[in-house]
């Protein structure tokens, strides 16, 4: 990946990191491993990718590097796991003034990742909160990634039959039924990990 940072290869790259043996990434700190991802997220975007099943690929990576990343936070311990999970969306939300709406995505994909702890659930609001206030305060330079957004988050809230839920999904199809748009992948790719 260093050889070669393209899309392609970042990809590769964040999909090693959770490999699994004594170099696993888990058994890494949660900090470097937000890191590596920034590192490898900048790449990502270095290219414009117009091919909606390459995209789908990156967006998956986002999610399973977001599940490696969780998985250690979990070896943490408990008296420092909130504070490090704060810590790690505020880095993410950082990510925002270099790499814009992909951000977004990746706290998404975050938010996807973690238990149902209900002493979690206040970041999952902060998370929504913060997607859905996205379009408003113009966080997303496209309505697609909202929309991925906002079906990752409902995907969350879907566990627990949350009646939030609902609302999440009106957004989506308020999109979807928007005859002027040319594609609305994204809101079928969120609706589809409901």
């Amino acid at each position: 990946f260093e050889e070669d940072p393209r899309s392609a290869s970042a990809i590769a790259f964040l999909y090693a990191m959770g490999s699994t043996g004594s170099n696993s990434s888990t058994s890494q700190p949660t900090s470097e491993l937000v890191l590596q991802i920034s590192e490898c997220f900048y790449d990502l975007l270095n290219e414009p990718l117009v091919d909606l099943a390459f995209q789908a690929v990156q967006t998956s990576s986002m999610m399973y590097d977001m599940n490696v990343v969780w998985a250690s936070m979990e070896q943490a311990e408990e008296s420092t796991k909130h504070t490090l999970f704060n810590q790690v969306v505020s880095d993410v939300e950082g990510w925002a003034s270099n790499s814009g709406e992909y951000a977004y995505v990746a706290l998404a994909a975050l938010a996807l990742a973690v238990d149902d702890d209900p002493q979690l659930w206040s970041f999952i609001t902060k998370i929504q909160n913060t997607i859905l206030g996205g379009s408003d305060n113009y966080l997303f330079a496209s309505e697609d990634a909202m929309v991925l957004c906002v079906g990752m988050v409902a995907a969350k809230l879907s566990r627990t039959a949350d009646a939030q839920v609902s609302e999440l999904i009106d957004v989506i199809q308020l999109s979807l039924s928007d005859n002027s748009r040319q594609t609305c992948f994204w809101g079928f790719f969120g609706m589809g990990l409901m």
